[in-house]
């Protein structure tokens, strides 16, 4: 039989409350990224062709163009 000097619920608490919170921080990141991203297709869908084309980037390859280092497209 083990023995405890602390109550179980301070040992494994303060271990959950690091993990959930860190789980937060790590999912508003993910959403800010995600909505600074979704901007940034806006604009360029937004743009002329011939902007598009001084850019590079066709119409179609506006949302691969902008998450091309997430998907690897």
């Amino acid at each position: 039989m083990a023995f405890f000097n602390e109550p179980l619920a301070t040992i494994t608490h303060s271990g959950l409350m690091s993990r959930i919170a860190a789980r937060m921080v790590h999912w508003l990141d993910q959403l800010m990224e995600a909505r600074s991203r979704s901007d940034v297709v806006a604009r360029l869908e937004n743009c002329s062709d011939a902007d598009l084309k001084r850019m590079g980037v066709a119409r179609s390859d506006i949302v691969r163009h902008v998450y091309r280092d997430v998907y690897y497209l």
